[in-house]
């Protein structure tokens, strides 16, 4: 595995002299089928030249405008460094092998007339564009390429229908040709025209079944990318850094397909127009190539829409760094726990997904609400059990981690938080600590939410609503002893939480029907009362204080 890495490093930073560059082979596939005077020679009547010295027809095609005014409306310039759609030159070579990248009837026809290219000239052109477009280097594997275009390979992914226009963006990934049991993570910049006009309301996203994850994270500060344009293999600190420090995590997937349609009134914002789309793909197979490819659909709505904003948090093991994480080959096993919360902070946190991400040393995962004494409470998140099909499996697939989503947000005060526990077993004979590959370790979490606020609250309290699902709350308004009666018969937690959201008491309830609090240090006004039981089901009421 790490010999792949090293290949991949060599063949994209440092250019043998003696290897042809994948520039090269696209020169080759020109001059044998578009260079000629009648179509693009340097004699010929039309302005761009694919004859010439290398350097002279790079500069000819990278980064040029076109001359049909279709294509130029699109933003297509001839080669656009990363980006196939917008690559022209490239379009109109493509035809049908690819349908993100065919050309209309009003951009000219396909080219070259007399023949079309094969497969193999097509994708070779296309990977060029996707690593960037070099002068210099080899930058993709030539070898499974040829392989799968040859003699087949593993199965493509079904692709996601495009949103209507008005309705959302589609962004396609790929392809990645992976020799079998051969290992990569890439990340690429993609612009998507959101901004200050639009919010997201919904998401799907389909992958490779074999695919490790799939993540979506809006760019921070456009201007301090570093990355160069197309894929970059995340095979380094460095290049790593970029991502994980300039990007907040939006979603992703683990499973072969993840779709979320966000809670009513909630949406997903941001102010700058730039993703990172980052790839983690292993071929387990033995035998076939895979072409690795990723979906993902955004569905918008105008801006500010939505009442609430959804905000994502990334939760990562490092109490010192992230090199503390190290597994011991003891082939036992060995559990990491995670605290997050904020003693000063007042939000309470609505969360709506959990989840979790580890390598392949990773046996479990469990997360549990922190109780105020900093001890274990309500276990939130069970990693042995499947969400999407809901049944206990077992075991926790690392790779295939599912999340679990609530119908009705898990309130969390973040003064108190959440606590997080992966456990690994190391069965090699080497010591595993934080890397980037499977055969690393990482201990990370994440969780989308919204906080709590007035806007949560239901108006025009009065006394008809004291009985809600089984639960009378009286008196109210109350001034001193608040008295909630209820017939619930199971564990339960209840939370009294004023207008800005924030859960100004908290109590347990085991067996009595009768519960009678002392609020008389609150402040006047109105409050809520949420009661979760231990089978996870949900009141809530409202009284004045006064």
């Amino acid at each position: 595995m790490k010999s792949f890495y090293s290949l991949i490093v060599l063949s994209l930073f440092f250019l043998q002299i003696n290897a042809q560059s994948t520039f090269e082979d696209v020169i080759t596939i020109f001059s044998q089928s578009c260079s000629s005077n009648s179509c693009h020679g340097a004699s010929a009547n039309h302005p761009l030249k694919l004859e010439g010295d290398p350097e002279t027809v790079y500069n000819n095609i990278m980064n040029v405008d076109v001359l049909n005014a279709v294509a130029a409306d699109k933003g297509n310039k001839y080669i656009v460094p990363g980006e196939p759609t917008q690559s022209f030159l490239y379009r109109k070579i493509n035809r049908t092998l690819y349908s993100q990248d065919v050309i209309s009837s009003d951009e000219g026809q396909s080219m070259p007339q007399a023949v079309e290219l094969s497969d193999i000239e097509k994708e070779t052109i296309r990977q060029w564009i996707l690593w960037g477009a070099p002068f210099e280097g080899t930058v993709h594997n030539a070898t499974a390429l040829e392989d799968y275009y040859t003699n087949g390979g593993l199965d493509r992914v079904e692709p996601l229908p495009v949103p209507e226009p008005g309705t959302g963006f589609q962004i396609y990934l790929g392809t990645i040709f992976l020799e079998p049991e051969e290992e990569i993570e890439i990340m690429k910049k993609e612009f998507i025209p959101i901004g200050d006009s639009l919010e997201i309301t919904s998401f799907e996203v389909r992958m490779n079944e074999f695919s490790h994850h799939y993540a979506l994270s809006r760019v921070l500060d456009p201007t301090a990318i570093t990355s160069n344009p197309g894929f970059n293999v995340v095979d380094n600190f460095l290049t790593a850094f970029d991502f994980f420090n300039n990007s907040e995590f939006v979603t992703g997937s683990q499973t072969e397909e993840n779709n979320y349609i966000l809670p009513e009134n909630v949406a997903f914002r941001w102010d700058t127009d730039f993703l990172f789309l980052n790839y983690h793909i292993k071929n387990y197979s033995t035998t076939g190539v895979l072409p690795a490819e990723g979906y993902v659909n955004l569905y918008t709505q105008p801006k500010g829409t939505a009442i609430k904003e959804m905000k994502t948090r990334t939760v990562t093991f490092a109490p010192a760094n992230v090199f503390d994480l190290v597994i011991e080959p003891t082939g036992t096993d060995t559990t990491y726990v995670l605290e997050d919360f904020d003693p000063d902070s007042e939000d309470t946190l609505q969360i709506w997904r959990l989840m979790p991400h580890t390598h392949q040393y990773g046996v479990d995962y469990d997360m549990f609400l922190r109780n105020p004494d900093g001890t274990k409470g309500e276990q939130v998140y069970e990693g042995f059990y499947n969400y999407d099909l809901d049944f206990d499996q077992g075991f926790f697939d690392y790779a295939h981690a599912t999340y679990r989503t609530f119908d009705e947000p898990l309130l969390v005060p973040y003064a108190h938080g959440l606590i997080l526990e992966a456990t690994y077993n190391n069965p090699t004979n080497e010591t595993v600590t934080f890397g980037l590959t499977t055969d690393d370790e990482m201990f990370v979490g994440y969780y989308l939410y919204t906080i709590l606020g007035p806007e949560d609250y239901i108006t025009n309290i009065n006394s008809s609503e004291n009985f809600i699902n089984g639960i009378e709350i009286s008196p109210n308004p109350v001034s001193d002893l608040l008295s909630i009666s209820h017939n619930l018969n199971v564990d339960a937690k209840i939370q009294l939480i004023d207008i800005n959201g924030r859960v100004v008491s908290q109590f347990y309830h085991y067996d009595d029907n009768l519960m009678s609090f002392n609020i008389k240090e609150l402040n006047d006004g109105p409050y809520m009362v949420q009661i979760r039981t231990s089978d996870n089901k949900i009141w809530t009421g409202k009284f004045i204080k006064n």
